[in-house]
């Protein structure tokens, strides 16, 4: 999963929450457009809700479980789909 960062720092100025991020600048937007959809159906089939934001040239995904406010074994078996995609 070499595409994803986690945001996992044990130090004061980290979020509380931690999260897995995604983000791809510089291609074709209609690509991108593309994408979000793809990550949007494949999340759906896991039972999954990431954050997708699409902006021009732009994407970011966010993973986390909420019911946990963190990150379970669910949340790297989703980023390494998506990267199979």
């Amino acid at each position: 999963m070499l595409n994803w960062r986690c945001n996992c720092a044990l130090h004061a100025s980290a979020p509380p929450t931690p999260r897995l991020h995604h983000w791809s600048e510089n291609a074709g937007q209609q690509r991108y457009a593309g994408r979000s959809a793809t990550v949007g159906a494949l999340a759906e089939e896991e039972g999954h809700h990431p954050d997708i934001y699409l902006a021009w040239g732009k994407v970011r995904i966010t993973i986390w479980t909420h019911k946990i406010d963190g990150l379970s074994r669910s949340d790297f078996v989703l980023a390494a789909k998506i990267d199979q995609r």
